[in-house]
């Protein structure tokens, strides 16, 4: 913070009578953008609360400490300054908040911000944020003098949270961990090197770790403040017992500069030592591993979001026994999203899910009422590969209003799982840590080429019709085209584009165009020797510049290839393979692109898959060459329509309680329903109802007995409903003893 400005500022303030005004307040979306952290909390260690901002557009004047514990921070804005800045000059304010002990604190903040519009007048802007953070068991030490950096870690991780580290067994690869945070996006992390050590020995000693970080001296834009998380992994070679002492480096580079050469170098050593022997365990066949769906092409980003373009996360799981129970927490770090949905998907799509959403996150528990169970991978029951199995598709979306910040780390922490006999099944032993993180990356307008804070098929025809007719576009378009960083706006750019707006569908209260030339049939299965072919024919394709189809796959099926065959003039297929569900783009890269085209579709069937398992198509969209969404007048042929009863359950009467409960069930149409209280491994405890219902709220009640007739434990239950294939489930408590 400019300490000798601020002095003046308030010696002015005091020596200068002012008549006392209260500035009107400012329109609810102006606000003074000030990030708020704790940074590295550690047990029984002073902590403080670091207030960040971007100067000269922003100054952070002071603090108040409240009886309450309440912290009130002044800010001042002037808006003439944050138009004429080009850069960040880092404001930060450092308020102590003294000891906490291990587990989650929250803290409630008040901006006071005073803004100086345009026309010299002002306006006050207040707003309240609750500052979670964790504060762990313990910490370790710390790393050293490492601008960017919070945690290094050598050797295997600690199977539990209180559990001491394990020993480093000799001859070995060791795993190695380094994470840290950035206070902006004008920081990007690189990469992680391995270097050799110079030190003459006799002995092999550990390579030197570097980190790479690219600083934005040369872009030309302001910073985005936020803080942005990042981590590496790797593996060192295997050493002989000893103690040793690992050069860890920061190295930070120029933005523009590819070749990575250093403009500035930080170091420090951290210190481990390799035991003279150990045992590792063997495997047991009943463990489990899980970690999100990465693309291997794309390491930077899992899944893409904007305003209006939620991000979808698929969860995966290996395992040895069959599982019949999953629970877990979804943290998000920094907690500028929020979760918004979470479904069963794969072969854990006949399993109940109930979740609740969290100011970080949420939390959810998955379990099996009706013997459908997640199949063992190893050793896999079918002749095919069985791989990882996708079991929790998540959908994270950014709050109405706000932007999403560049990255957002998903990790998925407190992970338990059970078989279908209740009994626990634990985590496989790995030698490298297994940090379950996947990354979201906000919109940097990459891609968005209409300027409407989505990315979807509206933008790719832009793209196309620019490359075609680069004289049409405005060269303020160029940035949003450079898609894979090269400066250049080529048909790579299209593709890359392209790659993500697979992921992005268009916004649902758009009403497109029916065309009656326009036919989108869907063939018949053709069984083949390691599953079946479909073909998709679309009629009065020249009246279309870009298409996007979702396939909903059975369990047991996977999307395997997709062709265009005889190779339409003018079209181009991209499509992502997927095991719950897979996606296909079309795209029309002339003006004369064929007006009818096949695109035939392969499919794997795995020996456990039902052989009657079809395919549906559960979203298509269609624009035009002017960016106009149409669709076929007769809809996608071949395609099952989709029916819903409405089906909604009411927050329970009193909940917790201690003898009756009450709650209702509303149906728009009459339909057959199923009504249970199920416990957490999902056994059925109470059968409420099961038969035809009509349309309306039906009120049911629950006195904590069992279908046997004997009183339920205290505890945790749901209360589930199934009707026309949908299902919703809402959590009760029962505490008779209390």
């Amino acid at each position: 913070m400019r300490q000798s400005l601020l002095l003046v500022t308030l010696g002015l303030l005091l020596a200068t009578p002012v008549k006392s005004q209260v500035p009107v307040d400012c329109p609810p979306d102006l606000s003074v953008p000030v990030f708020l952290s704790v940074p590295q909390p550690c047990p029984n260690q002073p902590l403080h609360l670091q207030a960040s901002a971007c100067g000269p557009c922003v100054d952070l004047l002071g603090y108040t400490l409240e009886s309450s514990g309440r912290i009130r921070i002044q800010a001042a804005m002037n808006l003439q300054n944050c138009i004429i800045t080009t850069v960040c000059l880092p404001e930060t304010l450092t308020v102590p908040l003294g000891l906490f002990a291990a587990g989650h604190h929250q803290i409630e903040i008040v901006i006071d911000g005073r803004i100086t519009r345009s026309d010299s007048s002002t306006c006050a802007a207040t707003r309240t944020q609750l500052v979670s953070f964790e504060v762990p068991l313990a910490c370790g030490p710390p790393p050293g003098p490492l601008p960017h950096v919070d945690t290094i870690h050598i050797g295997p991780p600690a199977p539990c949270a209180t559990c001491p580290p394990p020993e480093i067994c000799p001859n070995l690869p060791i795993p190695f961990s380094i994470a840290g945070r950035f206070p902006d996006d004008c920081y990007q992390f690189r990469g992680l090197e391995l270097l050799p050590n110079p030190i003459m020995s006799p002995l092999p000693q550990p390579p030197i770790a570097r980190v790479i970080v690219a600083v934005n001296d040369c872009m030309g834009r302001p910073c985005s403040l936020g803080e942005i998380p990042w981590q590496a992994h790797a593996k060192l070679p295997g050493l002989p017992p000893g103690a040793y002492r690992m050069i860890v480096e920061v190295a930070e580079v120029s933005w523009c500069d590819t070749a990575n050469v250093p403009t500035a170098l930080y170091s420090t050593t951290v210190p481990f030592s390799v035991a003279p022997q150990c045992s590792l365990p063997p495997p047991s066949p009943n463990c489990f591993l899980a970690d999100w769906r990465h693309d291997p092409g794309h390491f930077e980003c899992d899944a893409n979001i904007g305003p209006g373009s939620p991000a979808k996360l698929v969860f995966q799981i290996n395992t040895g026994p069959a599982l019949a129970g999953l629970q877990g927490r979804i943290a998000l770090l920094p907690p500028a999203l929020r979760v918004t949905q979470l479904r069963p998907i794969g072969s854990a799509s006949g399993m109940q899910l109930a979740w609740q959403a969290l100011p970080n996150g949420a939390q959810f528990v998955m379990f099996s009422d009706n013997g459908v169970l997640i199949p063992p991978t190893d050793p896999c029951p079918s002749n095919v590969p069985c791989g990882p199995l996708p079991v929790l598709e998540v959908t994270v979306s950014a709050i109405p209003g706000t932007l999403p910040p560049p990255l957002t780390l998903a990790r998925m922490v407190e992970l338990l799982a059970s078989d279908s006999l209740g009994q626990a099944v634990h985590f496989c032993p790995t030698f490298a840590p297994v940090d379950m993180v996947a990354r979201i990356c906000g919109s940097d307008r990459v891609c968005d080429a209409n300027g409407d804070g989505r990315v979807d098929l509206r933008d790719l025809v832009l793209m196309v019709r620019c490359l075609r007719h680069p004289a049409t576009c405005p060269d303020s378009l160029a940035g949003r085209f450079d898609c894979n960083r090269d400066s250049v706006f080529t048909p790579d750019d299209v593709l890359c584009c392209a790659r993500r707006i697979l992921h992005g569908p268009l916004p649902s209260n758009l009403t497109p165009l029916p065309l009656a030339n326009l036919r989108v049939q869907l063939g018949a299965p053709v069984e083949t020797s390691g599953g079946f072919d479909q073909s998709l024919r679309v009629s009065g394709a020249d009246l279309l510049a870009a298409a996007r189809l979702s396939i909903t796959l059975p369990s047991g099926v996977t999307l395997s290839g997709v062709e265009l065959p005889g190779a339409p003039a003018g079209w181009l297929q991209l499509s992502e393979p997927g095991t719950s569900e897979a996606l296909i783009g079309l795209i029309a890269l002339s003006p004369d692109a064929a007006a009818e085209i096949d695109v035939l579709l392969h499919f794997n069937r795995a020996a456990s898959a039902s052989a009657n398992a079809a395919i549906v198509i559960s979203e298509a969209e269609f624009v035009d060459s002017e960016g106009q969404v149409v669709a076929p007048m007769a809809g996608v042929l071949g395609t099952p329509e989709r029916t819903t009863v409405g089906l909604e359950l009411s927050a329970a009467r009193p909940n917790p309680f201690t003898r009756t409960t009450h709650f209702d069930l509303s149906l728009v149409s009459a339909t057959d329903v199923q009504l249970g209280i199920y416990d957490l491994s999902g056994r059925l405890v109470a059968k409420l109802h099961r038969g035809q219902l009509t349309a309306g709220p039906h009120t049911f009640t629950w006195d904590g007995t069992r279908a046997d007739g004997s009183r339920a434990a205290d505890g945790v239950y749901f209360y589930r409903a199934r009707a026309a294939g949908q299902v919703t489930a809402r959590r009760l408590v029962l505490m008779r003893s209390r």
